[in-house]
């Protein structure tokens, strides 16, 4: 299983794709690959993309303040 981390413009409280748990969506978050499946961050964590998810959604951050 593969995920990715992408800007989502659908800010809506889907449920995970991976655990059903309901997703708490910030505008860059975690996708099944070539979906637009949202996935938890706890799914997205335990699966290898803590970092990526934490680095995308820092430099998300950091583009808004600076804006």
């Amino acid at each position: 299983m593969t995920i990715e981390i992408k800007p989502n413009n659908c800010i809506s409280n889907d449920p995970c794709a991976i655990c059903g748990a309901r997703c708490d969506p910030t505008g860059i978050d975690p996708f099944l690959a070539g979906t637009q499946r949202l996935v938890c961050d706890d799914c997205a964590r335990q699966h290898g993309e803590a970092e990526a998810l934490d680095r995308a959604r820092a430099v998300a951050s950091r583009a808004l303040d600076a804006a």
